[in-house]
């Protein structure tokens, strides 16, 4: 995925191409997730968040034939094409992950428990990112590609087989209710949209919960602004090589590991309210940096220092 947007733009991909793909999986979250709440409703988490997340999984080994199939601008369109379709079960799984890891770990071992799993994320991550940067200097363009989008569908595919074995706790059972009668039937429609909308939460805004979610719509949408003129920025202006981006990508998750192995330790004495306002003000350093960068040295050097997304 780390590549995937520096792949487009090698292929000659626009600022607007790259910034669809991008905001793909974005734009399917909005429309779904409300439908997808309703599907736990009904369906066990822990194997709907099995299947769905092997249907998005298979959707990386979609990419490998692409250089057969077409010229650098159907690629381009193919990609966002396979990646619209795989944020369809990504929307599920996302919703129905954070269900079956509140479900299966207990609430005071959660923070070391995503630590943890930061801390392991950030190691796969750099030793893939090095391996990967690795392979695509010493394979021709696009074998390089096919071979590294190959390896990273099949290790995908290894963590959905994981997911198989999370066991959560059996819940209490629920009686579903009987069919409606005929008669009643018209009186069925309020209480289905009144549903729609308590899925909606338009309650929060009533609390002060809103100032934070208005933080967040505000960090998050400056962020994504910016974040298609990355990849041109790197492969266009300063012509860095995948190995550059792939040593720069290993830097990134350093500081993500490093982070991760004191987020217990900071949770405990500053609590997640401001452990999550701090990992926000950080994570807003890398795009203030990097208009500053000039060499592959300089952004590496940024990413890393403005990435402690293990807080």
């Amino acid at each position: 995925m780390n590549f995937l947007s520096i792949y487009a733009a090698r292929l000659g991909g626009s600022g607007f191409q790259i910034g669809m793909l991008a905001a793909t999986s974005a734009f399917v979250n909005l429309i779904l997730a409300i439908p997808a709440i309703q599907i736990f409703q009904k369906r066990p988490v822990g194997r709907t968040v099995f299947w769905t997340s092997v249907l998005y999984r298979i959707g990386y080994l979609l990419w490998i034939p692409l250089p057969w199939l077409f010229a650098n601008q159907g690629q381009i369109w193919a990609l966002i094409t396979i990646t619209l379709l795989m944020g369809i079960p990504l929307t599920v799984q996302a919703i129905g992950f954070n269900a079956l890891f509140a479900a299966a770990v207990p609430l005071e071992w959660r923070a070391s428990v995503a630590g943890t799993r930061n801390m392991l994320y950030s190691v796969a991550y750099m030793f893939s990112a090095l391996g990967a940067g690795w392979l695509l200097v010493h394979l021709a363009f696009p074998v390089g590609y096919q071979v590294v989008f190959g390896i990273g569908g099949l290790a995908a595919l290894m963590s959905s087989a994981h997911l198989f074995f999370v066991r959560i706790p059996p819940s209490i059972p629920i009686t579903p209710e009987p069919p409606p009668a005929p008669a009643q039937a018209a009186h069925k429609m309020p209480s289905v949209r009144r549903q729609w909308l308590s899925s909606l939460r338009l309650d929060i805004w009533q609390t002060p919960f809103a100032g934070v979610l208005l933080a967040m719509l505000g960090l998050h949408l400056t962020q994504y602004l910016a974040a298609p003129l990355f990849p041109l920025f790197s492969v266009n202006v300063l012509h860095l090589t995948d190995q550059n981006i792939g040593i720069g990508t290993a830097l990134y998750y350093l500081t993500s590991m490093l982070g991760s192995t004191q987020l217990n330790r900071i949770v405990r004495r500053l609590g997640h309210r401001k452990v999550t306002g701090l990992g926000f003000m950080i994570m807003s350093l890398y795009a203030g940096l990097m208009p500053f960068a000039h060499s592959a040295y300089g952004i590496t050097l940024f990413q890393s220092l403005a990435d402690f997304r293990g807080l």
